[in-house]
């Protein structure tokens, strides 16, 4: 499949699933929002920053869960000077001179060994990826590309479908631009829906 149609397969796939739970009234979707770090980025910049992602996750069997994810990903940033154009040898500051990052949307899969108030889970997700790289806000690359992610965390149970924890993920990318990056963030979720 091309990467071109790609995302709008994905947005096909993830109306589906949304009127699949809606037309047959599910079981309620666990909601999770993820808030962290990318590291390990393979690339230029690729010193990390900010981690953001929501998902929306149904139970199909105790211990299995599955639904879509969205994602924006800062991937490395580097800080320039900033210098007059009228006057090269005047220094105005530091500036953001180049930044890479990456957002997309993606299924997602969750695994968990129970509901006890500590629970280990695994999580994987296959989809849609795009990696912009900019200087000064303009952008000077871009490109899409399938992506997998591997992860693990640990959730604390807080009671009425509640719950808070830390995961670390692993992204494999098929483009240029980056091709693996890791993440660790700090997820909350709450059921939705009961």
């Amino acid at each position: 499949m091309s990467t071109r149609r790609l995302p709008r397969v994905v947005a096909l796939a993830v109306a589906v699933v949304l009127a699949h739970a809606g037309a047959a009234h599910a079981v309620p979707a666990r909601l999770v929002a993820g808030l962290g770090s990318t590291f390990a980025s393979v690339g230029d910049p690729g010193d990390g920053g900010p981690a953001l992602s929501l998902s929306a996750l149904w139970a199909f069997d105790p211990g299995f869960e599955a639904g879509v994810m969205v994602f924006a990903d800062d991937l490395g940033n580097a800080i320039g000077v900033l210098v007059d154009p009228n006057d090269a040898t005047v220094a105005l500051g530091a500036a953001q001179e180049a930044q890479r990052w990456s957002f997309g949307a993606a299924w997602r899969i969750d695994v968990s060994g129970s509901e006890s108030a500590w629970a280990p889970y695994a999580s994987a997700t296959l989809g849609y990826y795009r990696v912009q790289r900019d200087r000064l806000g303009v952008v000077t690359s871009a490109e899409s590309a399938n992506g997998v992610s591997f992860g693990a965390g640990l959730r604390r149970m807080l009671g009425g479908g509640a719950a808070l924890g830390l995961s670390l993920r692993f992204h494999q990318l098929s483009g240029d631009h980056a091709e693996r990056y890791m993440q660790a963030t700090l997820d909350g979720s709450v059921r939705w829906g009961q």
